[in-house]
């Protein structure tokens, strides 16, 4: 007999529920990365306004260099110049939103620097003085910051964006790339991954999160919520399996999803220790492990 078989529907409510909080991550990424260009460093020329929706609160005083990668094939390496001792910071996220590495001013020093984002499973030889960061997932994003001192700083922030180069470890080291003056991506990027997500049903959702689980599967601490994804038809590496559901599991299973859905909406709206100036959702952001 089957897990499904032995579910009741409100255990299969209760695993729903639990199930969408964890893949929620995951779908928000999935989300974010198909409005995004492959493998292509996108540079912001100016500071954002309460019209983009790509991140949800920009910064106001630095301008972003944004790529979604894959490293699936083989790793990709970025060069960053040297920024002079400007700050900067380079967030790279897995797929389930962990910061992986952060290297920049704080934690690296801002001399000229290769790094290379090498994909779980790949083995081979990279070239000499490249750092190594090693991705979780075989998808990454890529968030930077650099200071910007207003607007009359932008040329010289410009200057930086410029010498970063984004390149397959097989096209190494790449050639600088033209100076284009239109070093920009659109404020205004339509309806927002947050606001797709939350526009899923219950089974397009689930279907995604699994799809997704076959490029960028769980976490190894993610055990015990791996076991309770099969018992509601959600497998890593196999398609969403609506047909191991009871009509009366799959119920419950839509009613626990929305009953979550509810609950991250409650959660952004209220959530969060307030200072003047800050907000936070938790004491510690960025590595997340099971919570």
């Amino acid at each position: 007999m089957s897990d499904a078989q032995n579910l009741s529907p409100n255990e299969a409510k209760q695993i729903a529920e639990r199930a969408y909080i964890y893949a929620y991550p995951l779908v928000v990424m999935e989300a974010t990365g198909a409005a995004m260009p492959l493998n292509h460093l996108t540079h912001v020329a100016e500071f954002l306004d309460a019209n983009f929706r790509l991140i949800v609160r920009p910064n106001a005083d630095t301008l972003y260099s944004t790529a979604w990668l894959d490293v699936s094939k083989e790793p990709l390496l970025l060069h960053v110049p040297d920024s002079g001792g400007r700050f900067y910071l380079l967030q790279f996220m897995d797929a389930w939103t962990e910061t992986f590495a952060d290297p920049g001013k704080r934690t690296t020093g801002t001399s000229d620097a290769w790094y290379a984002i090498v994909g779980p499973g790949w083995s081979g030889s990279l070239p000499d003085h490249v750092v190594r960061l090693d991705a979780p997932t075989n998808h990454v994003w890529l968030l930077g910051r650099t200071q910007t001192n207003g607007a009359g700083d932008y040329d010289n922030v410009h200057t930086f964006q410029h010498g970063m180069r984004l390149v397959p470890l097989s096209e190494y080291p790449g050639k600088e790339a033209a100076q284009s003056p239109a070093m920009s991506i659109p404020h205004k990027t339509g309806v927002s991954p947050l606001d797709r997500v939350k526009a899923m049903q219950p089974a397009e959702f689930f279907r995604t999160s699994a799809q997704k689980m076959k490029t960028d599967p769980p976490h190894a601490a993610d055990g015990p919520m791996v076991h309770d994804l099969a018992r509601i038809g959600i497998v890593p590496g196999q398609d969403f399996d609506l047909s191991k559901l009871t009509p009366e599991q799959l119920q419950a299973s839509n009613e626990g999803a929305r009953a979550a859905a509810a609950r991250i909406e409650k959660f952004v709206a209220s959530a969060g220790v307030s200072t003047p100036g800050r907000r936070s959702f938790q004491g510690v952001l960025g590595r997340f492990g099971t919570d």
